[in-house]
Order: structure tokens, then sequence, then C-alpha cells
């Protein structure tokens, strides 16, 4: 929902919501956790391999990597 604001040379739209410090802090918030999520993801990931220490942990990460591009591609060739 928006309303015009009318100058004298020029029309501008403005969009009623939150305001951009809202906005950011929102981001940061729901971005910060995300990365918990994601951290709590790889840990478990590591665990189920045996650890860092097992010789695995560039076979876990190659591995969340060519799934998430193919996960990423066919979101993008499907326009999603």
């Amino acid at each position: 929902d928006f309303h015009y604001l009318k100058g004298k040379k020029e029309r501008r739209m403005a969009f009623k919501g939150a305001p951009d410090s809202v906005a950011l802090l929102l981001f940061f918030v729901f971005w910060y956790a995300g990365n918990m999520k994601y951290n709590e993801y790889n840990t478990a990931a590591l665990n189920a391999v045996g650890g860092k220490t097992s010789g695995l942990t560039m076979t876990v990460a190659t591995m969340q990597l060519g799934v998430c591009a193919v996960y990423a591609f066919i979101m993008w060739a499907v326009k999603i």
C-alpha cells in the first residue's frame, strides 16, 4: 500500500511499511538465526563421518557445495 507525495516539480511514491532500521535489524536477526542452524547442521554432518579428524572434511564440504549448486541451478531454471 502506498500514497503519493505531491511536490511542485515532482511526484514521488512513498511506500508505507517498516522503517529501514527495523528492516535492517530483522535482516541481521534472521541471518544470525540461519547461520546458527547452518553451523549446527555442519557439525552434525562432520560428526556423522567421524568428526574433524577423520579426514573427510573436504569430502563433506565438496558434497554440500555440489548439492547446493544443483539446487540453485534448478531454482534458476524454474525461475523461482
